[in-house]
Order: C-alpha cells, then sequence, then structure tokens
C-alpha cells in the first residue's frame, strides 16, 4: 500500500515541477523577445526531459552535453565566472 502512494505523490511532484519550468521558460523566451536580447540558460536542460528547449546561449560545465544540445551558441563554463 505504501510503495503506490509514494510512486503517485512523486509522479504529481514530477508533474508539477515539469508544467513550472515550462511556464518559467516560456516567460523568460518573451522577455528575451521582448528585448531583443538573446535568452541565457545556465546549464542545458536534459534531451530526454523535454521540459524546455535550448535557449539561445547555453552555458554548461560539462562539455559532453553541449554536444547534444541545439543551442546556437554552446558554451561552456561557470556562472561564477560570467563578467
Amino acid at each position: 500500500m505504501i510503495v503506490p502512494a509514494v510512486v503517485a505523490s512523486q509522479v504529481a511532484l514530477m508533474a508539477t515541477e515539469y508544467r513550472e519550468r515550462a511556464t518559467t521558460f516560456a516567460a523568460a523566451r518573451a522577455a528575451a523577445d521582448a528585448s531583443g536580447r538573446p535568452l541565457l540558460n545556465i546549464g542545458c536542460p536534459r534531451l530526454s526531459s523535454g521540459t524546455y528547449p535550448c535557449a539561445d546561449v547555453c552555458l554548461e560545465l560539462d562539455p559532453a552535453r553541449l554536444v547534444a544540445g541545439e543551442s546556437a551558441r554552446p558554451t561552456v563554463g561557470d556562472m561564477r565566472r560570467i563578467p
């Protein structure tokens, strides 16, 4: 009885997180488009998640994740070192 309840709660949590990520990305995309500036994504999204696409610029620590992304400007780097 406990296992199905735990699974159900995890599925509900994942669905909520998915919606929040998609909504936040859409708002960020709209703000970037309205300002005429590129959208920067810190950490490339996993292709398997399908939550949101790559942004115009994707800043990622792991070069291997940039290879699979679709960003126009994939960049290896650390957000703590952005000037």
